[in-house]
């Protein structure tokens, strides 16, 4: 007996957190569903794990990538399976040449994607040139990038080169330090909530624009406690009054 595929809207999308810990999986809505599904599909896990700031690491299928690995991510615990470094501008908060270095010690025939702009900056570390609307696989990461410039901080200081990033077509978002819209549904957004660059209405806004399905906040660094949590209770507000899950440290 011939076997259909699965209407899209029948598989659901789980996330879990523990501590900086995301995770997201494909599962069914209903076991007895199974049969329906052809003998070759795959259920893939994703884990996404955010440190300090707006260090992120995704990781599937034994293989990682690594974004915006900064000067304050000492927490940061490189995997040994990088298939690749993504840097979205070049803003030290973002980018560590000399974390950079071990990343790339550890794990050999790995490159550094970024735009230009920053490439330039890497003092001979492998890499490669990436563009807005560049679409390309790191690792079996399908990487979609987006976006142009960072966010002005002051008019009479002009703005770097930023790109945002999207991760298996709409399962995960960082827009960088930008207000860049992605332009599709997606499931998981790490939102930038401070920042020079950055009023908490502003982030409120770009969250309801982007209208995930979950967010994850991110930038967070130069907050106290007190801070985050101030912050966080604005975006929970507009999670609230938009259907969106908020994940937080801790949840």
């Amino acid at each position: 007996m011939e076997k259909k595929l699965l209407p899209m809207r029948n598989i659901l999308i789980n996330i879990f957190s523990c501590h900086y810990n995301y995770g997201c999986f494909v599962m069914l809505g209903q076991t007895s569903l199974l049969k329906y599904l052809p003998t070759v599909c795959i259920i893939t896990i994703m884990n996404i794990t955010k440190y300090i700031h707006s260090c992120v690491v995704l990781e599937k299928n034994n293989q990682s990538i690594i974004i915006d690995p900064g000067i304050w991510n000492d927490d940061l615990k490189i995997p040994e399976n990088t298939a690749g470094v993504i840097v979205t501008h070049e803003h030290p908060d973002h980018f560590d040449l000399e974390k950079l270095r071990i990343i790339c010690d550890l794990n050999h025939e790995i490159y550094i994607y970024s735009h230009v702009d920053l490439i330039g900056q890497l003092s001979g570390l492998p890499s490669k040139v990436v563009t807005s609307g560049d679409e390309l696989e790191i690792g079996g990461f399908f990487v979609k990038f987006f976006g142009d410039t960072h966010a002005i901080i002051h008019p009479d200081y002009p703005a770097v080169a930023n790109l945002g990033i999207i991760v298996d077509q709409e399962s995960f978002c960082y827009p960088g330090d930008s207000f860049s819209h992605p332009n599709r549904q997606i499931d998981v957004l790490a939102l930038p909530i401070a920042a020079p660059w950055l009023k908490i209405a502003e982030a409120m806004d770009y969250l309801v624009a982007v209208g995930p399905k979950r967010v994850m906040p991110t930038h967070d660094a130069i907050l106290s406690q007190r801070g985050k949590d101030v912050s966080n209770a604005w975006i929970r507000k507009v999670c609230d009054a938009n259907n969106i899950e908020f994940m937080v440290s801790g949840d």
